[in-house]
């Protein structure tokens, strides 16, 4: 009886840990930014993206690649790239250099912290917010 009992518990917790999705899978789909947050001299300034000429969708794919496309006032360019989530580090890797960012997922937003990134440049803080489109 203790068998069965066990195995049925072994069943049950692989099942369990089957129905889990990883970490990465999450950011699996297309994102289009929809505001940007940036604070200098104290002062912070969002702007809602909808309201502008400029549109950025990023697109992961579950291979590990990805692509971020910018349009603005009628030109557009596309980025392609190599990614990896883990917990809340997104590494991208262009051209081989390698950067990593802040992106926390909760339902369908991820807020991208580039912070860490401004050096020198008058702005303390910097994020993007972006909503998953499909």
């Amino acid at each position: 009886m203790k068998k069965i009992i066990s195995l049925i518990i072994l069943a049950a917790a692989m099942l369990g840990l089957s129905s889990c999705t990883p970490a990465g899978s999450k950011i699996v789909g297309s994102w289009e930014a929809t505001t940007l947050e940036m604070t200098a001299g104290g002062t912070t300034i969002t702007t809602d993206l909808s309201n502008t000429e400029m549109s950025i969708f990023f697109a992961f794919y579950e291979n590990g690649k990805g692509s971020l496309s910018i349009r603005n006032t009628g030109e557009s360019d596309t980025e392609h790239f190599e990614y990896s989530y883990a917990e809340t580090i997104l590494s991208i890797t262009v051209g081989g250099e390698t950067e990593a960012v802040t992106a926390s997922i909760i339902g369908n937003l991820m807020v991208l912290d580039f912070t860490p990134f401004l050096d020198d440049t008058g702005v303390t803080k910097a994020t993007l917010t972006l909503k998953k489109v499909s």
